[in-house]
């Protein structure tokens, strides 16, 4: 005889005690509809579905300020300052046409700075930092984690100009906006830590000698060149824009220098360099190491 598995209990009327009762279908699309046109979302967004949506795809590859935002941090994250610079300026330039939006950008300015000073852009992020300071001051609903990390950030660009006695003041500054609230207490110790560095007369780690004027047209550039390959038709060829984004090739011989570089910081055996008119037989053993002793039957 078979045990028949006692019968669960239908869970929607818990989850519905847990979160309330389901929207319409209507409302939320109505909501998402809301939020969409806030983010300023291309027009393939509000497609009734019986509509096409390939007249859009161009609408729909063009970056919006959500992708540039994040594309920007992603950059900075991995050391790619002057393209995060770039692609904060097209951010900025989307939102240009949105007045009320473009008041609430200060942490993206904010990041901009970071990212040219890290550049070596020190005293055009300096100018725009002060600038930063004087509307965030002047605006009391600006959040004091903002006020705190642009007088930090603003203290790194004045002691790396030489100003030591701005730059502590700028510090001291900032340890006021973070207060002692326990949700600033990573960047309280970081501004802690810049005070006892000016105080102890400490030097800066110094930044890579960069043609700033150059790095960014060439991020520019590569930006430009990203843009177009996402709407490039298939008649057209990819390799110059490609070669905008990479670079040119280099050539075989550069390519052949660079791995044999590698290969000798990394202590590889001789067989790695061997030129193609040497026979390799005589190296195998210590590529592979010898052949085991036949097993006897």
């Amino acid at each position: 005889m078979k045990h028949r598995a006692p019968q669960l209990k239908a869970i929607a009327p818990e989850v519905d005690r847990l979160l309330g009762p389901a929207e319409p279908v209507t409302d939320v699309l109505a909501a998402l509809d809301r939020q969409y046109k806030v983010g300023n979302k291309p027009a393939v967004y509000f497609l009734e579905p019986d509509q096409p949506i390939a007249p859009h795809l161009n609408d729909l590859l063009k970056p919006n300020t959500d992708f540039l935002n994040a594309a920007a941090r992603r950059a900075y994250r991995n050391g790619a300052h002057a393209d995060a610079v770039t692609l904060y300026d097209e951010y900025f330039k989307l939102l240009a046409a949105d007045p009320i939006k473009a008041q609430t950008t200060r942490t993206q300015r904010l990041s901009r700075t970071i990212a040219l000073r890290e550049l070596g852009g020190v005293q055009p992020a300096r100018d725009e930092l002060r600038g930063l300071l004087s509307l965030v001051e002047s605006d009391d609903s600006t959040p004091a984690f903002i006020k705190g990390r642009v007088h930090q950030h603003l203290a790194i660009c004045e002691w790396r100009l030489g100003d030591r006695e701005v730059a502590l003041r700028e510090a001291k500054e900032s340890l006021k906006a973070f207060s002692d609230d326990p949700v600033f207490a990573a960047d309280k110790k970081q501004t802690e830590q810049l005070v006892a560095d000016l105080k102890a007369n400490k030097p800066l780690p110094p930044l890579a000698k960069v043609d700033v004027v150059a790095a960014l047209e060439n991020a520019r550039v590569r930006f430009r060149a990203r843009a177009a390959l996402a709407t490039l038709p298939l008649n057209q060829s990819a390799v110059p824009l490609l070669d905008q984004v990479l670079g040119p090739t280099k050539s075989p011989q550069e390519v052949f220098e660079t791995l044999d570089r590698q290969y000798r910081e990394q202590n590889k055996s001789a067989i790695w360099f061997l030129p193609l008119s040497q026979p390799i037989a005589p190296h195998l053993d210590e590529l592979l190491g010898p052949l085991p002793a036949k097993v006897k039957e």
